[in-house]
């Protein structure tokens, strides 16, 4: 089933939100409903780029590298690069961020360099964050092509405290803001994580309706997923090539649990 609507055909106490919802459920059925399972996906090829990002005022979400800028003179191992993320986890451009890669290292004060206006516009949903990144990470490009309906996507977060790969089905593209709908569940924390179709990033996780806690946390699990269209900052993050000064970027090491 393929889903591509227009947020002006809906008033009046039936948003298209809820109308999605409704279909996910008939799809899905009333047992997947009560367990809100995910195809789990054991290491995609875009796997080590995922990042979890902790801002400086304690919020967050997953993110992923999908640019390197250049080699880092003040840290050898380690290189400058772009990180994309959702705007919602981006509280103000003044935040700083640790990042936290697949290895369990961790870098310091990243800087966001584009956060785009979701106030009257949710699929601009999408920011990019410029931090120092491992040599052991690599980069997964970002891509304008659109899923077909019913076609795979792989979705990666954090959302469950440590970081989780998954597929699911392509739902389809709303009209108005080209944002993709996605049958599956996401976790609060999965919130910025890589949407990969062939091998790229085509969207970030957004939100989704909540449906209930996930397991004993304060954490709502959401669905369907909402992604925005990388399409509307891979302008900016191709032709972001200039590495203006930055904070000092500390480096510390932990390893994962």
């Amino acid at each position: 089933m393929c889903i591509t609507f227009q947020s002006a055909l809906f008033s009046k106490g039936l948003t298209m939100r809820c109308l999605i919802l409704a279909l996910v459920l008939v799809i899905f059925g009333c047992k997947n409903l009560a367990a809100q399972t995910w195809d789990l996906v054991e290491q995609p090829p875009h796997a080590k780029s995922v990042v979890k990002i902790i801002s400086s005022d304690s919020s967050g979400g997953s993110g992923a590298v999908v640019k390197k800028l250049a080699d880092s003179k003040d840290y050898e191992g380690f290189y400058l690069g772009l990180i994309v993320t959702a705007s919602h986890c981006v509280s103000s451009m003044e935040v700083t961020f640790h990042v936290v890669f697949f290895d369990g290292s961790i870098t310091k004060n990243a800087i966001p360099v584009k956060d785009l206006e979701i106030r009257n516009d949710p699929g601009n949903d999408l920011a990019v964050i410029k931090a120092l990144i491992p040599n052991s990470v690599p980069v997964t490009e970002i891509s304008s092509a659109s899923p077909k309906c019913d076609e795979e996507v792989l979705l990666s977060g954090y959302g469950a405290g440590e970081v989780r790969h998954w597929s699911a089905k392509y739902g389809g593209r709303n009209m108005m803001t080209l944002s993709h709908i996605i049958f599956s569940w996401a976790i609060q924390g999965d919130s910025g994580g890589p949407v990969v179709y062939n091998g790229k990033i085509v969207g970030v996780i957004c939100y989704g309706d909540g449906i209930k806690r996930y397991k004993e946390t304060k954490r709502m699990i959401v669905g369907p997923i909402y992604s925005s269209n990388i399409l509307r900052i891979k302008e900016f993050i191709d032709e972001y090539k200039t590495t203006p000064p930055a904070p000092l970027l500390n480096l510390t090491k932990e390893s994962k649990k």
